[in-house]
C-alpha cells in the first residue's frame, strides 16, 4: 500500500526514478555521439542545450589545425623596426574568398615588414556590376581579426574606416603603389618576392622620391597597396608563423554557424562519429570533400571541364573506399549548385577499366550539398524546399547567403572531410588543401607544404615551388587537366591537374 510508504522512501523513489530518465534521456543522446568519453562539462550541456546545440558550440571552438597559437607573430611584431606615422591601407578587388583572403594577409604581412603603425580595416568589394563596397565582416569575422592582431602586434593602431582620418590632411593623397614593383630584387615566377628583407628600403627609397617631406604621427603619410594576391614566399618565415598566420582570418560566425548546422545534418543522417577535439585533427573514413571549379566563367576560360573533375573525384572515391561525398559546386552567376556527382555517368569515372575483366560495377556514392542537407525534396507544385526538420532557421539562413558567403559554408565543412578532392586551376581547392596538409591525422600539425616556413624571416627564399598556373585558364603553358593528373597531394588531400603546375600558390598561399 502506498500509505505504508514512509514520505522520505517516497521522496528518494520519486528522485530515483527523475534521475534514471535523465540518465537514458542522456544515453539517447550521446549514442554515436562525436565523443567515446564525453566529457561531465559535455554532458550537462547535452542535458541542458541539446545534441545540435553542442555540436555547434564545439565546432565553433575547434579549428582542424589547432588553437591560433601568436608565440612567433609576436616575436615577429617585436623584432620589427617601426616607423610612427606611417599607415597602410588594402586595397581588395572583387575576387574569390580565398583570393580576398590572401590579400589582406598580405597586407598585413607588408604593414609588419614595413613597419608601420596603423592599418586601415579592409573593405570588400561585391563581384556584381557595378561592384558596392561591403564591410569585412561581410565574408570574415572582424571581431576576431581584430583581437588576435592588435594582441599580437599591439604596435599597430586598427583604424575602422578610412573616412576616420578626415582630421589627417596629409592622408588625402595616399600613394599606392603594387609592392613588388618596387621591388629590387628578381621575382619568383613573375609575382613573388625572392628577397623581402629588401623590401623596406626599397619602399623607402619610393617614398623619399614620391613624397620628400618627412611624415610623422601629426601628419601621417597613407600608403595604399594595391591588391597584393600572391606575392610574399610562405618560406621566409618560421613554420610556427606560417601555420598560424591565416588564422587571423576567419568566416563570420554566422557563416561558420551555418556550416556548423550543415555539419550536423550529415552527422546526424548518416550517423558519423565526428569528434572535435582542442588540438585539431583530420578524422579519418568518415567522408569526402570535393570541391568542382564550374560555371561559365570556367567554361570561357578554358578550365578542366567537370567532366574530367568529376571522373577524377569519383575514382578517388572507389580508391579510398569511402561511399559518401559533400559536394562544393557553386556556378557563380546562377548561384546554383551542380548536378550531383552520382547524375555522371559511371563510365566517365573509369575510362581506365578492363573492357576484357569487365566486373559490374560499384555504386556510386552518395552525394550531399548544404542545400540536401539542410532542405527537403520539392513537393508538387512549389517552387522552394521545405527545410529538413529541426534544421529551420539554419535553411533560411542559407538561402539568405550571397554565393560568397555560401562558399565559405562550404570551406569550412571541407576543411573536415576525411579525404579531399580540388582542382588545380582554383586557389579555393588549393587553400583547402594545403591548409589540412598541417594537421596530424589525430590532431595537432604534422607537415607542411614544400617551401613553407624554412626562413626563419632571413631571407631564404624557395626558388623551386613548380611552374605558375592557377587562375590562368589553361595555364601559361597552355595545359589543361586530363583523367588521372594528379597535380599535388598528401595523405588527405589531392588536387588533380598537370603535374608541375601552381607553383605560386604552393609558394605564397597562406593556409
Amino acid at each position: 500500500m502506498i500509505s505504508s510508504i514512509s514520505p522520505r522512501a517516497w521522496y528518494f523513489g520519486k528522485l530515483t526514478v527523475i534521475l534514471l530518465s535523465i540518465l537514458l534521456t542522456t544515453s539517447y543522446l550521446i549514442s554515436h555521439s562525436f565523443s567515446s568519453t564525453p566529457s561531465v562539462k559535455d554532458l550537462y550541456a547535452l542535458t541542458t542545450k541539446g545534441k545540435k546545440a553542442l555540436f555547434i558550440e564545439n565546432f565553433l571552438s575547434t579549428e582542424i589545425d589547432g588553437p591560433f597559437d601568436n608565440k612567433t607573430l609576436v616575436a615577429l611584431c617585436n623584432a620589427a623596426k617601426w616607423q610612427p606615422g606611417l599607415i597602410f591601407e588594402c586595397e581588395v578587388a572583387a575576387e574569390g574568398v580565398v583570393n580576398v583572403r590572401n590579400v589582406i594577409l598580405n597586407c598585413v604581412r607588408y604593414t609588419i615588414l614595413a613597419g608601420a603603425t596603423s592599418f586601415i580595416l579592409p573593405t570588400l568589394l561585391t563581384t556584381t556590376t557595378p561592384p558596392t563596397t561591403l564591410l569585412m565582416s561581410h565574408l570574415f569575422d572582424s571581431t576576431h581579426f581584430t583581437a588576435a592582431l592588435t594582441s599580437s602586434c599591439p604596435q599597430i593602431t586598427l583604424i575602422p574606416n578610412k573616412n576616420d582620418l578626415y582630421n589627417l590632411p596629409s592622408t588625402a593623397h595616399p600613394i599606392a603603389l603594387s609592392p613588388t614593383s618596387i621591388s629590387t630584387s628578381p621575382l619568383l615566377l613573375s609575382s613573388i618576392l625572392t628577397s623581402p628583407q629588401t623590401w623596406p628600403a626599397d619602399l623607402a627609397v619610393h617614398i623619399n622620391k614620391t613624397h620628400p617631406s618627412p611624415f610623422s604621427p601629426q601628419k601621417p603619410l597613407l600608403i595604399t597597396l594595391q591588391t597584393p594576391l600572391l606575392e610574399f614566399p610562405l618560406s621566409y618565415d618560421e613554420k610556427d608563423l606560417v601555420s598560424n598566420f591565416g588564422k587571423l582570418i576567419r568566416p563570420n560566425e554566422d557563416i561558420r554557424r551555418v556550416a556548423a548546422a550543415v555539419l550536423f545534418a550529415l552527422y546526424e543522417k548518416y550517423r558519423l562519429d565526428l569528434v572535435f577535439s582542442p588540438s585539431g585533427g583530420v578524422q579519418a573514413a568518415k567522408f569526402m570533400g570535393v570541391h568542382l571549379r564550374v560555371g561559365k566563367d570556367a567554361e570561357k576560360a578554358g578550365w578542366t571541364s567537370a567532366e574530367v573533375q568529376t571522373s577524377n573525384a569519383l575514382s578517388l572515391a572507389a580508391t579510398s573506399e569511402l561511399g559518401l561525398i559533400y559536394l562544393s559546386s557553386f556556378d557563380p552567376e546562377l548561384f546554383v549548385t551542380t548536378a550531383p556527382i552520382s547524375s555522371i555517368p559511371p563510365a566517365a569515372a573509369r575510362p581506365n577499366s578492363n573492357s576484357s575483366t569487365q566486373q559490374s560495377p560499384p555504386p556510386p556514392p552518395t552525394t550531399e550539398t548544404a542545400t540536401s542537407l539542410l532542405s527537403g525534396p520539392l513537393a508538387p507544385g512549389t517552387f522552394l524546399p521545405p527545410p529538413t526538420p529541426g534544421f529551420e532557421s539554419e535553411w533560411a539562413a542559407l538561402r539568405a547567403l550571397e554565393w560568397q558567403q555560401a562558399l565559405l559554408v562550404d570551406y569550412e565543412v571541407l576543411l573536415r572531410s576525411s579525404i579531399f578532392a580540388g582542382t588545380w586551376e582554383s586557389s579555393f581547392s588549393w587553400n583547402v588543401a594545403l591548409r589540412r596538409s598541417l594537421v596530424g591525422g589525430n590532431g595537432g600539425k604534422e607537415g607542411s607544404w614544400e617551401g613553407v616556413g624554412n626562413g626563419n624571416g632571413k631571407g631564404v627564399v624557395v626558388e623551386k615551388v613548380g611552374r605558375d598556373g592557377v587562375g590562368k585558364g589553361k595555364g601559361r603553358r597552355g595545359k589543361k587537366g586530363k583523367v588521372g593528373e594528379v597535380c599535388w597531394k598528401d595523405e588527405r588531400s589531392t588536387v588533380f591537374g598537370p603535374g608541375g603546375e601552381g607553383g605560386r600558390v604552393r609558394g605564397a598561399l597562406w593556409g
